[in-house]
């Protein structure tokens, strides 16, 4: 997805990547994947692609990372530490009826 303050019709993201790379401005871009090991894997990859090999910043954030600092400011907001989600989790699981986990019986494996 694209946020922009242009009225961009259609966007192909490979030609708008490059571009930004070869100008190096990578800086104007931020990019959101699923988990650290998909930032490392595209900070190697967007690095090697770079001229000079170098850069100043690569805006890359996991979808946890940025909800959290997208929520920080408010103030009803507090992530759960891994303690306090494994404990809800564990609740909700014996409390509901499992249909998409019907095989662990109720009980999920640490």
């Amino acid at each position: 997805m694209i946020f922009s303050k242009e009225n961009i019709e259609t966007v192909d993201l490979d030609f708008f990547i490059n571009q930004k790379i070869q100008s190096s401005s990578l800086n104007e871009v931020l990019f959101i994947v699923p988990t650290n090991r998909k930032i490392r894997y595209l900070k190697k990859e967007l690095i090697s692609l770079l001229p000079g090999k170098t850069t100043s910043k690569i805006n890359i954030e996991t979808i946890g990372t940025i909800s959290v600092k997208l929520l920080n400011g408010n103030y009803i907001f507090k992530p759960l530490s891994d303690a306090e989600s494994s404990v809800l989790f564990k609740q909700s699981v014996s409390e509901t009826k499992l249909k998409y986990l019907s095989g662990y019986k109720k009980e999920i494996p640490a």
